[in-house]
């Protein structure tokens, strides 16, 4: 079967269709991550630059733990796993928030 490469072959052909929720799902979380969280860190009355560090480490410790989670699990388990301990780390944002007041 040749592929014509049209829009309609990316939402008829499963394989594609599933990629491709999978693609949106994960981009969607890093937007999140990358264009939201600095934008509300901004306006919450918190300690930017520690903010900064914690995130910072917090994102080379959870790279080796997904090398290390990818290579040794599959990867559909994985993409489920990460995006619950987000969905997680996200709740715990939140409520840190609402418990945490600063001195300033």
């Amino acid at each position: 079967m040749q592929l014509k490469g049209t829009i309609r072959e990316l939402f008829s052909i499963k394989v594609y269709r599933n990629n491709l929720i999978i693609m949106m799902i994960c981009w969607s979380y890093a937007s999140f991550a990358f264009f939201l969280v600095p934008l509300y860190i901004g306006e919450a009355d918190l300690n930017l630059y520690l903010i900064s560090i914690c995130l910072a480490v917090a994102e080379i410790i959870s790279s080796f733990i997904c090398l290390f989670i990818t290579h040794t699990r599959d990867n559909k388990k994985s993409l489920i796993f990460f995006c619950g301990l987000s969905c997680i780390g996200s709740l715990g944002a939140l409520i840190f928030q609402s418990v945490y007041k600063s001195d300033n």
